[in-house]
């Protein structure tokens, strides 16, 4: 009910255009999950979604920074999950779109859950950034 009181424009008109043709009794009995699946279905058409899941596996921090990457790799987890999914692959695939030096630092020390990547990726970050500084002063 929350969910669907926040629909602004054509969500909302396509959200009334649904009770309308299913009767309000059976769209306020659907699940979270059931009410995910109408709206990908409504709003993320499957060229959409290659789109995104190509964007995904070739998604690379490159210039971006830790927060940028971070930030940007669990929104498009989030639209994906079928790609992250178990813990394990979350992390490798995270991983796997770190910097060199950065993914490195995080392989060595093996983070096991995707928090623990995150931290470990912040620190790297923040190292190589002083590293970067030394050697630029030098």
């Amino acid at each position: 009910m929350y969910a669907t009181h926040s629909f602004w424009f054509e969500a909302l008109f396509w959200w009334y255009n649904v009770k309308q043709a299913k009767g309000p009794g059976v769209t306020s009995a659907l699940t979270w999950n059931e009410l995910k699946e109408h709206i990908m279905e409504k709003f993320c058409h499957k060229i959409e979604k290659d789109k995104i899941e190509r964007e995904f596996i070739q998604l690379q921090a490159g210039t971006m920074t830790h927060r940028q990457y971070t930030t940007k790799f669990y929104e498009m987890a989030r639209l994906l999950p079928e790609h992250v999914k178990p813990e394990a692959k979350r992390v490798k695939r995270y991983v796997q779109g770190l910097p060199p030096r950065i993914r490195e630092l995080v392989r060595i020390s093996a983070p096991k859950t995707y928090e623990s990547a995150i931290a470990l990726s912040a620190i790297a970050y923040e190292e190589d950034g002083k590293i970067t500084s030394d050697n630029k002063m030098k």
